[in-house]
């Protein structure tokens, strides 16, 4: 009898343990469904999540020294927060405070193990802890001539390539509302690795230094077209000191994060391939440039999160962008047009916007 009671009780509290799960979880959608109406409401009022003030106040506290324990963050409904950071050591790597960038579907849709910073607000720029490996053990070995040489060949062979007939052939067509005077990559990859400069080809790790060669290629074509000089600027946080040599005796200038956005103007031209921020999006919320250069953008369907047998959280989805949509500001049109690699670029008076953005 006992036993049997017993059995009971223990299939009640069960039962009650189960029935409380599901309640917190409904409370736990409930609350982020209100979070995120509250998120598209202001969006779509137009509120910038990416604003100049905010990347410069931002960069101001990260060039302080000593290095600071805590930022002041804005968020995108002007509360201002102040968030801690912890600075930790670790042999072979280096750490650093950043900027982190969120998209507008991470805002809303946030992976399962962030869903408590829907308490601290809505912030879709914060600061957190960026470790990369100390370019010493990469450098060694490598020099800043053998580097640029390997270089050299990239570039060769971009001039030899049908990218770079198609590029020509498109950008021979474009009417530019103004001159471009600089040219802005971001998140184009290092170029050192201890496989050598540029990395092993056979690999795909070569791409970087394509890219590269592809900046310096499009600031001579412009030139030779227009007869105005075009800086280069590029922006990526895992450039060793080999990495920033190279680059320097080609001309072209390192923007320390988060910098390069702030160089952005209706006389540039952005390039960007395949970065891990939103930069398209940060863009569009800051300024209009002249023209840009990415992989085409597909519209991104609803993220899933699942579970591995190991416990680590996957995000399923088909793109982590929003689709981008062209606009004209004076009625002459902006234009797009895909190449073989699988490029696009655009142009046009007025810039380009994000969805939702007109």
């Amino acid at each position: 009898m006992g036993d049997k009671a017993d059995s009971v009780n223990g299939a009640l509290r069960h039962d009650g343990d189960a029935s409380e799960e599901r309640l917190k979880r409904g409370e736990k959608r409930q609350k982020q469904a209100e979070y995120a109406a509250r998120v598209w409401e202001l969006y779509n009022e137009g509120r910038p999540m990416y604003w100049r003030e905010l990347l410069e106040d931002l960069q101001r506290q990260l060039d302080e020294r000593p290095p600071r324990t805590s930022f002041n963050v804005t968020g995108l409904d002007g509360e201002r927060r102040s968030m801690p950071w912890i600075h930790f050591e670790r042999e072979g790597k280096i750490t650093e405070a950043a900027m982190r960038f969120e998209t507008i579907q991470g805002i809303v849709e946030p992976a399962p193990f962030c869903a408590h910073y829907l308490e601290d607000g809505i912030f879709p720029v914060t600061i957190c802890s960026m470790m990369r490996e100390d370019g010493r053990s990469r450098n060694e070995g490598i020099t800043t001539e053998a580097v640029t040489s390997a270089w050299d060949e990239y570039i060769e062979k971009l001039a030899h390539s049908e990218t770079w007939r198609q590029l020509e052939e498109t950008l021979s067509k474009a009417t530019f509302p103004r001159r471009i005077d600089k040219i802005v990559g971001f998140g184009l990859g290092e170029m050192t690795s201890i496989d050598g400069p540029c990395g092993l080809p056979e690999e795909g790790r070569g791409r970087t230094c394509m890219q590269h060669a592809l900046v310096l290629s499009l600031a001579r074509l412009l030139e030779d077209r227009t007869g105005v000089k075009v800086e280069c600027h590029v922006q990526d946080p895992g450039y060793t000191s080999r990495c920033k040599q190279a680059l320097a005796a080609k001309g072209i200038k390192v923007a320390e994060p988060e910098t390069g956005f702030l160089l952005v103007d209706e006389a540039t031209l952005v390039f960007s391939v395949s970065p891990n921020v939103p930069v398209r999006q940060i863009i569009a919320d800051l300024t209009r440039p002249a023209a840009m250069i990415w992989y085409p953008v597909r519209e991104e369907e609803k993220r899933e999160w699942t579970r591995g047998s190991d416990g680590t959280w996957i995000r399923h989805s088909t793109h982590d962008g929003p689709e981008l949509t062209s606009t004209a500001g004076d009625g002459q049109g902006v234009h797009t047009a895909a190449i073989s690699a699988g490029l696009e670029v655009l142009w046009g008076a007025g810039g380009f916007c994000a969805e939702g953005r007109q």
